[in-house]
């Protein structure tokens, strides 16, 4: 019996197998400092930063096995921190504190802007001397290492005070800004979008649907087309085609986040208050719970690689550091032959088939586009029921999930 399956079909993972019914691996590590962390970053897997508040800050070179302070000598809360290699990076933070170091943190420089009583937000380099920084409604530019900084742009909006607070790029060109303001009408949120490096920003959309996009608690921009803002209302806003337009993925089913984190277009990671941590593997339209039921606040969560995360925030109500360590679940990664399920042909140019799939037990198979969307709901496979139409799909690669007891897997397929 021959299934057809709308729009796009088939595969993520290159071909690897990935299994969710571990629970993630979250692990506390030891933080040495006083006060609460603000940000996570690592340039592999091995070497990170995480800044915190009261100028302090602290770094790892095993994967945080060890951490260590670092002195900053600034005395004002850090609040974001980007490293473009490990000894090379920046760290801003409040009354426009801006500061890099070119030796591991041994020794720092200031490049502060001119404007104090405003916080630096975001920062992003390319690479040791081109990068860029948020301040209240402005983006600065910077081509010397921060020794000079260039307005790159301003919103300029009259409602009310607006501040960016994310600054992401996807690569040396890509790259977005959110921020938003505040008043009698509630909290919106603004996308802004450079696809120069910086140089050029462009306003985009907020609307999903006609719903405006509430204060963004949290962004993620996977690859240049596919982004996520978390909002002050707990919905999931998500594009697919760079910030051009909007959709809601999801709508109060992922408590309050207050960071994201995507290693693909599809699977991403939350922080938040409360111990909140949360996974999804389907482009935030569902989460899993990974809480560890205490009430640590997280402030920020990054993965320098897909199997490998850290969520950085503060010990229960108090003040003190925490980091927790995420190691993906052994068997996150096999070949899909190892279940006795293979995909053929593949490249497939009219019917892809399943077979040696179970016969008693029904597999769930689950379409997406590479950007993320899924493509209608589940369909049902069982045993001798194992053909997939591809005829009337553009060439080029889809992704297939498929559930089976408990277990999730994705597979790569070519559609010529």
């Amino acid at each position: 019996m021959r299934f057809s399956l709308p729009l796009a079909t088939l595969l993520v993972a290159a071909g690897l197998l990935t299994s969710s019914t571990a629970h993630a691996q979250w692990a506390t590590q030891r933080a040495p400092g006083q006060f609460p962390l603000t940000d996570i970053h690592f340039t592999d897997a091995n070497h990170g930063y995480a800044s915190a508040a009261v100028g302090e800050l602290m770094k790892t070179a095993d994967g945080g096995q060890t951490w260590r302070n670092v002195r900053t000598g600034v005395g004002s809360s850090l609040r974001d921190v980007y490293f473009v290699t490990p000894d090379t990076g920046y760290v801003v933070g409040n009354v426009g504190v801006i500061i890099g170091t070119t030796d591991g943190g041994q020794t720092w420089t200031h490049h502060d802007l001119a404007n104090l009583g405003s916080s630096v937000n975001g920062v992003y380099f390319r690479d040791g001397r081109n990068g860029l920084v948020t301040q209240g409604d402005q983006i600065w530019r910077t081509t010397d290492g921060g020794l000079t900084w260039t307005e790159a742009y301003t919103y300029g909006g009259s409602l009310a005070i607006f501040t960016f607070r994310f600054l992401k790029f996807t690569d040396a060109a890509t790259g977005f800004a959110v921020g938003g303001y505040s008043g009698s009408f509630g909290n919106i949120a603004q996308v802004v979008r450079t696809m120069d490096g910086g140089l050029t920003w462009q306003l985009l959309p907020s609307l999903a649907n006609g719903v405006e996009m509430g204060g963004a608690s949290a962004v993620a921009f996977p690859n240049a087309r596919t982004g996520y803002v978390a909002d002050v209302q707990s919905r999931l806003f998500r594009t697919t085609d760079g910030g051009d337009s909007w959709e809601i993925a999801a709508e109060g089913n992922f408590g309050a986040l207050s960071s994201l984190h995507f290693t693909d277009a599809l699977t991403g990671y939350g922080a938040g208050y409360g111990g909140n941590l949360r996974r999804t593997t389907d482009g935030g339209q569902t989460w899993q719970d990974q809480s560890l039921n205490n009430l640590d606040t997280y402030a920020a969560v990054y993965f320098p690689t897909p199997q490998i995360g850290y969520a950085a925030g503060s010990l229960g109500t108090g003040s003190s550091p925490a980091i927790l360590k995420y190691t993906a679940p052994t068997g996150i990664a096999e070949p899909l032959s190892a279940s006795g399920i293979s995909v053929c042909p593949n490249p497939s140019s009219g019917v892809v088939r399943l077979p040696n799939l179970p016969a008693t037990e029904a597999v769930q198979a689950t379409l997406y586009a590479l950007d993320g969307r899924r493509l209608g709901p589940p369909t049902r496979l069982l045993g001798s029921v194992n053909e997939l139409t591809t005829r009337g799909l553009a060439a080029g690669l889809y992704i297939l999930r498929l559930d089976l007891g408990g277990r999730t897997y994705q597979q790569k397929l070519v559609v010529e």
